[in-house]
């Protein structure tokens, strides 16, 4: 009994690193991912893509793409609804480049961004829930397909 006791006493500190671990191997993943992808040089080079991977998915609603010049956003790139049929991207101008706007894409075209729109409406339980699948399970996802895709 006394090994069970010394198990669950060390149970967060497992967790915890656990989670760290995955943190960092998702983080390097994804690091990997876009270092090794064509930079997108021309707005219309940009233009052209989206409207490729639109169609290539059936999306017709409005993507709007916002190059980030240090300062406005505090991560790579990240997508957003601002709209009924409307989506923003933000990417950083160091992480142009193919593989982070497919990324970006498909967490707009798996519905990723739907339940983020109303974020501010929630409670505490229903945010933090929102920010583990996010986390947990769509981030994996996503960058798993960003992966697998040329």
């Amino acid at each position: 009994m006394g090994r069970v006791k010394n198990i669950i006493k060390k149970l967060p500190f497992y967790l915890a690193s656990a989670l760290f671990l995955y943190e960092i191997s998702l983080g390097i993943a994804n690091y990997l991912i876009v270092q090794n992808s064509q930079k997108i040089r021309f707005i219309s080079h940009l233009e052209r893509l989206i409207e490729e991977k639109k169609k290539e998915a059936s999306f017709n609603k409005n993507i709007r793409v916002e190059i980030d010049y240090p300062g406005k956003i505090t991560t790579t790139a990240l997508s957003r609804k601002k709209g009924v049929d409307s989506y923003e991207i933000v990417i950083n101008k160091d992480w142009l480049n193919t593989k982070t706007l497919d990324h970006e894409l498909y967490h707009i075209f798996d519905g990723h961004c739907e339940s983020t729109s109303t974020f501010k409406q929630k409670n505490l339980l229903d945010k933090l829930v929102e920010k583990w699948k996010f986390y947990y399970y769509e981030e994996p996802k996503t960058i798993i397909h960003t992966l697998m895709n040329k």
